[in-house]
């Protein structure tokens, strides 16, 4: 028995529907190129540690998309190594409240936002306040190296004593040094002196002289001699609220 069943002609796409497609594309890969420029831009003047240029590229990447909760977490980052705390604890909280929506499935993510906010917070002299954003941080990424090491050294060289936990502070460190593969020299340096808080100077000497060996810059190694110094000396490590640097 023949088939005489012709084939279904395919549907025919039109030339206006072309055409909308062509531009949506278009404009789709103009907003990536765009947004790739941005990025760029805030990079190389992050490099040159011109904030006022960083400041305009974040503008201009916040009315593009007011949406997102990165480009106010950097602003606010800016803001607080201008000193101007009160825009940068402005501009972290806006960024945790649309953070806890768009970083519902990232909670790494969000976990940075509230270390951000601790930060400046402790900058602000509101350290139970910081204390409390590292604690959030932690407990949505346990496995956050920067998180443990604010908070293990807030509780270990604060100028307040009633914050220090050093035995807790021990802890954390330690478990920074190990997510970090013994490798940071700050999360080391911060063990140190969690040790030295608990008048074990001997100790803290030992991981004072790991965290010189593990450190790879001159400014950093500057800072590590000062604490040895204090160790060397059995003098416990008590600063202002700046945390050392961690990757």
């Amino acid at each position: 028995m023949t088939d005489n069943t012709q084939p279904q002609a395919k549907p025919k796409v039109s030339a206006y529907v072309m055409a909308f497609i062509i531009i949506v594309s278009i404009g789709w890969y103009a907003f990536v190129a765009r947004d790739m420029m941005r990025k760029n831009a805030l990079t190389a003047a992050l490099k040159k540690g011109d904030s006022t240029a960083a400041l305009s590229v974040l503008q201009e990447m916040r009315d593009s998309d007011p949406s997102d909760p990165e480009v106010l977490s950097n602003r606010g980052e800016i803001y607080r190594m201008r000193t101007n705390l009160t825009a940068s604890i402005a501009d972290h909280n806006a960024a945790i409240e649309l953070g806890i929506t768009a970083y519902e499935k990232n909670t790494a993510k969000l976990s940075l936002l509230y270390l951000r906010r601790g930060v400046s917070y402790l900058a602000a002299d509101e350290a139970e306040l910081g204390l409390a954003d590292f604690e959030e941080s932690l407990s949505l990424d346990d496995k956050t190296v920067q998180a443990r090491n604010a908070l293990a050294w807030t509780l270990c060289t604060h100028p307040d004593s009633s914050l220090h936990e050093p035995a807790r502070a021990i802890e954390l460190a330690t478990k920074a040094c190990e997510l970090s593969g013994w490798k940071d020299a700050a999360t080391i340096d911060t063990l140190a002196a969690a040790h030295a808080a608990t008048g074990n100077f001997e100790q803290a000497i030992i991981e004072q002289e790991k965290a010189l060996a593990a450190a790879d810059n001159s400014l950093l190694i500057t800072i590590l001699d000062g604490h040895m110094k204090r160790l060397l000396s059995n003098k416990a490590i008590i600063e202002n609220p700046v945390l050392p640097e961690s990757p």
